[in-house]
């Protein structure tokens, strides 16, 4: 019989992709070229002790190994069990390996009977003729190259750049040997050669505060990539931000930014890896460059008696920050206290240094922040005395600023003349307490006694109520206060106290001149809660409000810390609301029904915002230093006003007028506004219909009518046609009702009388 051993390979080549761990692209290759995939071998024994045969030339197993990998490969073959049989699957028999490496003249012996074993071209590196035992699951080394094929003979002088390979096949069998198939599969393998490598991380500062740099990394390797250290580096006044394959840019602070690829440093999580081993060449050297953020450290500000630009700074380390400081109103710089670890410059000190300077900051490589802290002296004699009693005294030596007394209560204030030229309080108005108060003309901006009312938490809103006086009527028109915050300090700006203060709806905070119902009332409030000689400022458009937020060229800071706003909310339904976020202001003008006033934000300023009147808002007073035409001029004067002057400020305030033109000015017995003019004949006439009168009864006295004692005027008589002789008798069906009229007047036909 015959026996036919086959010994087929499966060939595979390995470049570095196989080799890395995670796998990447390489940059060598190593490539097996198969010509022949099996090795085989015909037996059939002649002799009854047994034959030997062994693969002809044709029979041979054959392939080439390229490769421009720098260092070569390493040839290995490997079986997938330890077994070294070579089965015949149709009688289920197989040959044994033999145990042993033997010649070809030992294996021709009756012991090797049923034994096979390989004869490859290499082994171990080195010529083979010998016939080998099977190979193992482990593997058998054939050949180890040192050199890329057709390396020059400078680079690669043992010629060790081997690419030419065959296997071929032995077998001893006798005639207890089953005819048949024998065969088993094996896996070469070529594997590229470690190429050495060097790892540089460079600190890439030249300062020799950086810590904990990983040392370099050094060896041999068959990938192209190694893992980055997990070492972070540490400098001192800078954040370690990654590495960088290139050189990178050095900023001015000593930061550095990267125009290559960056990298962060591995973790167990995450590892991260760099590429730049070239396996073709003999060795690779990489770096990789620290780059870093400067830190920056918070300066707190502090002023005494000064207002500075920013209350805090960020100041880079080694670097600097810049600020301005002015001494507050009469008063000069006189000492800067710089934090420890930074250098204050560009300011001087002293009596003559009383305008606004720049400061500069220097972190003289600290890595702490700290407090700068300005401290200004008075350079003048500040204001006193009294509200009620206040004239500014201009005399050289004296302040623009001051603390002054509201009679009222002892309740003190500052005061300042600011950029449009007036006398502003630089904190809301405090007047009001659990109990009522008496005001007089003598001390309030009234033209009769009223009574502020105590303290509560009602009429506050558009719906029906009871004040703490007993009226009652909406938010509209019972006055009503809240005293709860009244010293309740709060977010603020500039010098004055930051009290929250009292809150006010706009019948209180007018005195109880402006009280009308929802809808009703047209003028501007002529009389309010300020004391005797102040007023409520003037709102809108060309009101006192917008002119001094123009005056600071509308700049929000500058006017919040120059009027010393707080942010005091405001009193609505039952209780305050916004405080911190939001302050609102009254004016003494109106606005479809409403009243202007200023709203206050953290980073806004709106000086012609509008509220309804049952709002409870805060009161600023601003010193009355217009002559009675400019008030006249700005809409704020009334007819008792005018009525109540001097027979001398009567002649000059008809001598200032322009005749034919239109003024506005109100009654404070009703709120309604009117047109007064002087014409031809040199008097100032009212250019209206009187339309004094309603459904309701009022009250008239001697300081708001001409009159010499108080009188009532009737209300509307319902009877049409009743005329009588000896009785008061008033119409006002018709009042607000327009008509055919002439020049500049409302054209309102007003309220019927008889005589």
């Amino acid at each position: 019989f015959a026996t036919l051993v086959c010994f087929p390979f499966a060939p595979k080549s390995s470049n570095l992709a196989e080799a890395a761990n995670p796998p990447v692209e390489s940059e060598s290759t190593i490539a097996m070229v198969v010509g022949k995939s099996s090795a085989s071998l015909s037996l059939t024994p002649s002799d009854p002790t047994g034959s030997f045969a062994s693969s002809s030339t044709e029979e041979l197993a054959s392939f080439d190994v390229t490769t421009n990998k720098y260092t070569g490969y390493t040839l290995n073959i490997a079986a997938s069990d330890d077994n070294g049989k070579l089965i015949n699957s149709t009688t289920d028999t197989s040959l044994d390996s033999i145990d042993s490496v033997i010649s070809e003249s030992t294996f021709d012996n009756t012991l090797y009977n049923g034994k096979w074993g390989y004869n490859p071209s290499k082994y171990n590196s080195t010529e083979n003729t010998s016939f080998r035992p099977a190979p193992t699951s482990d593997g058998s080394t054939l050949n180890v190259t040192k050199c890329a094929n057709g390396a020059p003979t400078t680079t690669c002088p043992d010629n060790q750049a081997e690419d030419n390979y065959t296997i071929g096949l032995g077998a001893r069998a006798d005639l207890t040997t089953k005819y048949g198939t024998y065969s088993n599969t094996f896996v070469l393998t070529a594997v590229g050669n470690p190429v050495v490598y060097t790892l540089n991380y460079l600190d890439n500062s030249g300062d020799a505060t950086v810590s904990n740099l990983p040392e370099k990394n050094s060896g041999n390797t068959s990938a192209v990539k190694v893992e980055i250290s997990s070492q972070v580096p540490v400098r001192t006044g800078y954040t370690f931000a990654g590495w960088c394959d290139e050189a990178p840019t050095i900023n001015a602070d000593g930061s550095s930014s990267c125009s290559g690829t960056s990298y962060q440093p591995s973790t167990v999580s995450n590892p991260t890896y760099y590429s730049f081993i070239d396996q073709t060449m003999s060795s690779s050297i990489g770096s990789l460059y620290a780059l870093w953020n400067v830190n920056t450290y918070t300066v707190t500000i502090t002023n005494s008696n000064t207002t500075t630009s920013t209350s805090t700074l960020t100041v880079p380390f080694g670097g600097e920050a810049t600020l301005t400081v002015t001494p507050d109103s009469g008063y000069y710089l006189s000492s800067v206290s710089c934090p420890t670890g930074y250098t204050c410059s560009g300011y001087s000190t002293g009596t003559s240094s009383t305008g606004t300077q720049t400061v500069t900051i220097k972190n003289d490589n600290t890595t702490a922040g700290g407090t700068l802290e300005f401290t200004g002296t008075l350079s003048c004699t500040p204001q006193s005395g009294t509200m009620q009693n206040f004239t500014p005294n201009t005399a050289s030596g004296y302040c623009e600023s001051g603390t002054l007394t509201d009679n009222r209560d002892n309740q003190t204030y500052t005061v300042a003349k600011l950029a449009d030229g007036n006398w502003w309080l630089l904190d809301n108005l405090r007047l009001g307490s659990d109990s009522a108060i008496t005001l007089t003309p003598a001390d309030t901006n009234i033209a009769s006694n009223w009574v502020l009312p105590a303290s509560g938490t009602v009429c506050f809103s558009s719906g029906s109520c009871t004040g703490t006086s007993g009226a009652t009527g909406t938010g509209y028109t019972v006055p009503a206060i809240n005293s709860a915050s009244k010293d309740t300090t709060t977010t603020s700006y500039g010098s004055g106290s930051g009290k929250i203060g009292v809150y006010y709806n706009y019948c209180a905070a007018s005195a109880g001149t402006y009280c009308y119902a929802k809808g009703s009332g047209t003028g501007n409030a002529s009389y309010d809660i300020c004391p005797k000689g102040w007023s409520m400022p003037t709102g809108g458009p060309s009101g006192e409000y917008q002119a001094l937020y123009t005056a600071y060229s509308s700049n929000a800071t500058n006017f919040k810390t120059a009027l010393s706003t707080p942010l005091s909310g405001r009193f609505y339904g039952s209780s305050a609301e916004d405080q911190g976020s939001d302050g609102y202001f009254w004016s003494s003008t109106n606005f479809d029904n409403s009243m202007y006033a200023l709203r206050v934000i953290s980073s806004s300023v709106y000086p012609t915002d509008g509220s309804n009147r049952y709002q409870s808002y805060s009161v600023r007073c601003l010193l009355e230093t217009r002559t009675p035409y400019e008030k006249l001029q700005a809409g704020v004067l009334t007819t008792q006003a005018i009525g109540n002057l001097s027979s001398d400020e009567k002649s000059t305030l008809v001598s200032q007028m322009t005749t034919g033109t239109s003024y506005n000015v109100s009654d404070s017995r009703d709120g309604e506004s009117y047109k007064i003019a002087k014409l031809a004949d040199g008097k100032v006439w009212l250019q209206d219909n009187l339309r004094l009168g309603s459904d309701s009864t009022i009250n008239l006295t001697s300081s708001d009518t001409n009159i010499a004692s108080d009188w009532t005027l009737p209300p509307n008589e319902s009877v049409v046609g009743y005329d009588p002789y000896d009785k008061a008798v008033i119409y006002t069906n018709y009042k607000d009702t327009t008509t055919t009229s002439y020049g500049s007047g409302s054209g309102k036909i007003g309220v019927y009388y008889n005589y």
